[in-house]
């Protein structure tokens, strides 16, 4: 099967967005003979849209960014502040099928007016006059759909899925030769707010506030009677954030919510070193912890745990990546437990790092059932399955655009490339040649992510609230990016899939954690992904110690009035 880049493509849109304006959004490539320009135009242009908002992003023709925008704001005709530029102000509205971007600079005296529209052959028109020292410029540019495009700028927009009649397959697209850009070190901080309705979705659903006073929110699952249980790391996971300094050893808990209430909250479990995966199995509670594997005999009824056992000693695996997956397979017979490397690329390093390791339900039977995965982040099987999905955070330092997080179906024996190569057989030029046992056999995943977007948790949606295109597709909770010039995450990514298989590029669900106001902060990071029973999406923040319920209210429902953005 072929490798889908997962983009933020609004190839078309779902009876449940507004279909009064048109829908631009994609990629596109300048078409050269049937444009004119005072000024050098870029060769391609990613149009990101949403029921209130819309971007332009230019790219160089080999895909880099070239750090300029067309429009970046909501489409309400008021004048807004462009947070990565101080002196940069910039208008969006509609006229009639068209839009309008007016864009100034106060220190340079200079202005543009850009008007899109799409003509009959479905083709992108551009119609651009600048204002400046220089004078009066002017360009009629015609953009052609690039559709299969690579990804190749972050986004904290939302845009709709492909209908499953016409979701199919994308092209591979090359990746960019490393060191294509240089390795930028570009971390967020993350700003405290009392807002409590800033994160944005679809039209028809809505997004709040779930429960918040947490540390470090991580994974969560849901038991037989209802209740919820979550992990949370104890400290402060993001450099700068609200719970800056609150780190300390065995802080960590696991939280449980008598019927799934977020008014019924209890610690279940404390005195934990970091926390992450948690699973229930028969009468336990498993917790992953930074070195060590335990179960707590638990009492759903009484929402009790016992005195936990360690079952695995990780004992010397702490450095590095500290986050530990756990899954158990659907016949409850076999532990899954992903662990990450503890360098970004080396060799050497312990057999279980960068892998998903297998066991007996107590500890016993130890294989490594795949390997070569840099931080095997989540594990999911497939509803009503045998196959093994796991979310994959990829290698960093090879520039913007290098290299890819991932989505993938897992089997048994199964090696992904690192530290050697990445997404099949491309080399790390940091590294020499593999292993031919291992090259042999080299996988390459099913679903590319975005370049250093941190994929975190995801789960598959089996629920009933949600409309069918939603049904058996993947959330993604994406952490955010630090390795690249232009910030990219900070969103739950969705990923559309029809009998098992990936159907469509992925777009962005749920957005606004970026919405701070200037390019250095963000307002929280999406961590940790669970459907609930009763059919809706909640999504733990660990930047704010908080979680987030989305609930879909139907068609009626305007995402202007149920979660405004401010």
């Amino acid at each position: 099967m072929k490798t889908i880049r997962a983009a933020v493509l609004g190839v078309s849109s779902l009876a449940l967005m507004a279909a009064e304006n048109p829908r631009f959004a994609g990629k596109w490539v300048l078409d050269g003979a049937s444009s004119h320009s005072d000024f050098a135009p870029v060769a391609r242009l990613s149009v990101e849209q949403t029921t209130g908002r819309f971007r332009m992003y230019q790219t160089d023709k080999d895909g880099r960014g070239a750090h300029s925008f067309q429009g970046d704001c909501a489409t309400d005709g008021h004048t807004h502040a462009v947070a990565d530029a101080e002196d940069e102000s910039i208008l969006c509205r509609w006229e009639g099928n068209s839009l309008v971007t007016e864009q100034h600079w106060k220190k340079n005296g200079q202005s543009r007016l850009t008007k899109s529209s799409l003509n009959a052959l479905g083709q992108l028109v551009q119609e651009i006059k600048t204002t400046g020292p220089e004078g009066v410029k002017s360009a009629n540019l015609v953009w052609v759909k690039a559709e299969g495009a690579p990804t190749t700028a972050g986004t904290s927009t939302v845009t709709a899925p492909p209908p499953a009649a016409e979701a199919a397959e994308a092209a591979p697209a090359a990746l960019p030769a490393p060191y294509a850009t240089k390795s930028v070190e570009n971390r967020q901080k993350v700003v405290a707010t009392d807002k409590k309705s800033f994160l944005h979705s679809m039209e028809g659903f809505e997004v709040s506030l779930w429960a918040e006073g947490f540390q470090a929110p991580r994974y969560m699952v849901q038991g037989g009677k209802g209740e919820i249980l979550v992990s949370d790391a104890g400290f402060d996971v993001n450099e700068a954030s609200p719970v800056q300094g609150q780190e300390a050893p065995g802080k960590g808990s696991v939280y449980v919510f008598a019927g799934g209430d977020p008014a019924k909250r209890q610690v279940l479990v404390s005195n934990l070193d970091r926390p992450s995966g948690i699973a229930l199995w028969k009468e336990y509670l498993y917790v992953a912890e930074r070195e060590s594997i335990k179960r707590y005999p638990y009492d759903a009824a009484k929402l009790t745990a016992g005195k936990g056992e360690e079952i695995i000693s990780l004992k010397g695996l702490g450095k590095g990546h500290w986050t530990r997956s756990l899954a158990f397979d659907p016949a409850g017979q076999k532990l899954y437990v992903g662990v990450g490397s503890e360098n970004n690329v080396d060799e050497g390093e312990d057999p279980r790092r960068a892998a998903i390791n297998r066991y007996n339900p107590d500890g016993s039977g130890h294989e490594i059932f795949a390997s070569g995965l840099r931080n095997p982040t989540g594990l999911h099987w497939f509803p009503g399955s045998e196959t093994l999905w796991a979310a994959v955070q990829e290698r960093d330092e090879l520039g913007d655009s290098l290299v890819p997080d991932y989505l993938t179906r897992v089997t048994k024996d199964s090696f992904y490339g690192w530290p050697w190569t990445y997404i099949g057989q491309h080399p790390d030029p940091r590294m020499k040649a593999a292993p031919k046992e291992l090259a042999d056999k080299t996988v390459e995943p099913d679903i590319l992510l975005g370049s250093h977007v941190a994929a975190l948790d995801f789960a598959f949606y089996n629920g009933q609230q949600f409309p069918k295109d939603f049904q058996g597709g993947a959330f993604v909770a994406l952490h955010g990016s630090w390795n690249r010039s232009k910030r990219d995450g900070y969103t739950v990514r969705f990923i559309p899939m029809r009998d098992g298989e990936p159907s469509g590029e992925g777009f962005d669900f749920v957005a606004g954690w970026t919405d701070s106001g200037d390019e250095k902060t963000v307002l929280g990071r999406p961590s940790g992904i669970l459907p609930t029973t009763e059919g809706s999406l909640l999504i733990s923040d660990d930047g704010t110690g908080r979680i987030w319920q989305v609930r879909f209210r139907g068609e009626g429902a305007s995402r202007a009035e149920s979660s405004p953005r401010d």
